[in-house]
């Protein structure tokens, strides 16, 4: 069976413009069918020690071929302080990026977190 999701984003924002990222993410995700989940496109929180204060912000989603190419020129050009991985779906193979890593290479969320020098700030359970 085909899908059109044939990609798969990595894009880390710094806390500085997590508000404009999310306001494109709007824009490009408009598949999304309420304001409250894509106020919460970039919901994952990052900082250099995996504790608080958060630094950044990331997502990690599927993408149809028009939506990579728009998340990768907007961050190519709009907030180049944005980190930008895309993948093949099927392959994991790295096919863009705006980061000094190896295009054709097999590439998981964990390489892109290393790439950045960052790690997620778990939760605290109580």
């Amino acid at each position: 069976m085909a899908t059109n999701w044939t990609k798969r984003g990595f894009i880390i924002v710094t806390s500085a413009i997590l508000t404009a990222a999310n306001n494109e993410a709007k824009t490009i995700q408009a598949y999304l069918e309420n304001a409250e989940d894509q106020a919460l496109t970039f919901s994952v929180p990052l900082s250099p020690t995996g504790n608080d204060p958060q630094t950044h912000s990331s997502t990690n989603t599927a993408l149809t071929e028009a939506m990579a190419t728009a998340w990768s020129d907007f961050y190519q050009g709009g907030l180049p302080s944005a980190r930008i991985w895309i993948m093949d779906a099927f392959t994991d193979e790295l096919l863009d990026t705006n980061t000094n890593d190896t295009l054709g290479q097999v590439f998981t969320w964990q390489d892109a977190l290393d790439s950045a020098n960052l790690q997620v700030i778990e939760a605290e359970i109580i």
